[in-house]
């Protein structure tokens, strides 16, 4: 025995048959012809960097028996939340190497085995110029070669270049009378190695310590040897050698901090330093001037 029922509508339906007044226990169907849609769905970030992790939520008819999401190449299977009829479903995708738009395709099919798909869903945007750019960052080095010379209420420095992937702005000293706490700084005008420091009282003890700043205003992350001495004093040594400076005066003796000017015209006074070495003490210079004509 067979029956054909009109066309139904969706929903359940109970159906019987009866014969004679016996009626045969009923059987329920469901009937869903209705497939399943596409509520919303998002794909986030978006736009994304090549080769990001994409994670793709899309919300549908709760209880689907597959949700995939089509991604190029790839299909995605997403998978729905775990409370009761939740209609949220998730997955996460690599994003493509190259710089464009990629279209995402969805396929779903519902408990009654009915399939719906939706050609571009939605867009993922990939761009290469989000990608993230590991710069290495390099401070100043550390400034080798420190020379402390003294004078009468002042002490000259000399030292080697330090090097910078930006270049040496300038270079700030450290200086007092504690050697453990160098709480005086004084900024030199340029990248010049050479500088002096006047204004200290004489036979007092002064040490130092030298560092180069960048044109990033960084400053290195370790300053020079201290080197110490005694303004109008003795001279306290050199913790390592340094060669001779381009920017050292006539004779050797170094020419430092803010240079002194001559008039463009008249007479003027040419200074020419003269290092020597008298009674054993070093780093003494006289400074002779000859009128010129």
């Amino acid at each position: 025995f067979s029956y054909t029922t009109a066309p139904l509508n969706d929903g359940e339906h109970a159906l019987y048959a009866e014969s004679e007044g016996e009626i045969a226990e009923e059987v329920m169907v469901t009937i869903d012809a209705t497939p399943a849609a596409v509520n919303k769905i998002e794909v986030t970030p978006n736009p994304v960097a090549p080769g990001e992790n994409v994670t793709i939520t899309m919300t549908s008819d709760p209880g689907l028996e597959s949700v995939s999401a089509i991604f190029g190449d790839v299909i995605v299977q997403l998978s729905q939340g775990r409370a009761p009829n939740d209609d949220t479903f998730t997955g996460t995708v690599t994003a493509p190497s190259a710089t464009g738009s990629y279209p995402v395709d969805v396929l779903l099919i519902d408990a009654q085995g009915n399939e719906s798909s939706f050609a571009e869903a939605a867009t993922l945007a990939v761009d290469e110029n989000l990608q993230q750019v590991d710069v290495a960052f390099h401070v100043p080095s550390r400034v080798a070669g420190v020379v402390s010379t003294p004078g009468s209420g002042r002490v000259n420095l000399t030292w080697n270049a330090a090097a910078d992937d930006t270049g040496i702005a300038f270079y700030r000293i450290y200086y007092g009378i504690d050697r453990n706490n160098l709480n005086s700084v004084v900024n030199t005008f340029d990248a010049g190695t050479a500088w002096y420091l006047p204004g200290l009282q004489n036979g007092v003890q002064y040490f130092f310590q030298v560092v180069g700043v960048d044109d990033e205003n960084n400053e290195g992350d370790q300053r020079s040897a201290v080197v110490s001495a005694i303004p109008d004093g003795s001279f306290f040594g050199v913790p390592e050698p340094s060669p001779v400076s381009s920017e050292l005066g006539v004779g050797g003796a170094p020419v430092v901090g803010p240079p002194a000017t001559l008039p463009e015209d008249g007479p003027g006074m040419l200074g020419i330093l003269i290092p020597f070495l008298s009674a054993g003490i070093s780093g003494i210079a006289i400074r002779v001037k000859r009128k010129l004509k």
